[in-house]
């Protein structure tokens, strides 16, 4: 991905199915209000058409895309998250409540509440508040992310031992 920019932005809405059109159209729009900003995104199964920036469908690299952008905005899910936090990212996690009957939708909510407090990324909750969640993003310093060891399975290993 080629482009020099104030802020890149690259948008992932993962392989759902029904696709995300409410997000694309979005983003699509805020394209024309913020010149500063170049917009990419992966639109997977969504039918909206975009107008106003690049799209593309799928990419059998997201790591480059994940590298390019300096903010991504992403529904949430682990997979996604987990490795943008490893490399630094601006991460935007945005919900629409509309698709928050979906069980990977509703994991994905808890798990970015979490990330949120610990100031790891911005969530936003609707929608119409995507521009300004771009913008304060944009202006949020860059979370150092420190990968810790797991140690989950040894500490089972020892509960079980100590109880049998």
């Amino acid at each position: 991905i080629e482009g020099v920019s104030l802020c890149n932005v690259f948008t992932t809405v993962g392989t759902y199915r029904e696709g995300y059109d409410s997000l694309i159209e979005e983003i699509d729009q805020i394209c024309l209000q913020l010149p500063n900003f170049i917009f990419v995104s992966q639109v997977g199964f969504s039918k909206y058409k975009v107008n106003n920036h690049k799209a593309l469908e799928f990419t059998d690299d997201i790591d480059c895309h994940f590298k390019w952008a300096d903010i991504v905005v992403c529904s949430g899910g682990a997979g996604t998250i987990f490795p943008l936090l490893k490399i630094n990212k601006k991460i935007v996690s945005i919900f629409d409540r509309g698709r928050i009957g979906v069980i990977s939708e509703k994991h994905g909510y808890e798990l970015t509440d979490y990330f949120a407090e610990q100031k790891m990324l911005i969530k936003c909750r609707n929608i119409s508040d995507l521009k300004d969640t771009l913008l304060e993003a944009s202006l949020m310093d860059d979370y150092n992310y420190k990968e810790t060891e797991c140690t989950i399975s040894s500490e089972i290993i020892t509960y079980i031992e100590g109880h049998s």
